[in-house]
């Protein structure tokens, strides 16, 4: 158990003929999603910080706008927005495939 999450495993074998346990993906918790936001974030304003030591106008704008891409996903992780809800949505409604990426 980390930060609370529980990590369920799938020990029914019949669908899946290797011998290594199949894991599923963690719940999603407020402290998951605190951590991995928080720490997107964090990126993005040191990203940005740092652009301000550049001399040339077009690394300025390159890393203002990574800056800019780490902190919004960094927000929605945190809100829990898209990309990050539907994640989970898939792994409820279809067990199966996560199985199938993961035993390889």
């Amino acid at each position: 158990m980390l930060f609370g999450c529980q990590v369920s495993r799938n020990t029914d074998h019949t669908d899946n003929k290797d011998t290594k346990t199949a894991m599923r993906m963690p719940e999603d918790c407020f402290g998951c999603r605190m951590v991995s936001g928080g720490g997107l974030i964090g990126a993005g304003l040191y990203v940005a910080f740092q652009s301000k030591r550049a001399n040339n106008l077009s690394v300025k704008v390159a890393m203002n706008t990574i800056a800019l891409g780490a902190a919004g996903l960094g927000c929605a992780r945190v809100l829990n927005l898209p990309p990050f809800n539907n994640i989970h949505k898939a792994n409820k409604e279809n067990p199966a495939s996560v199985q199938s990426t993961e035993t390889n």
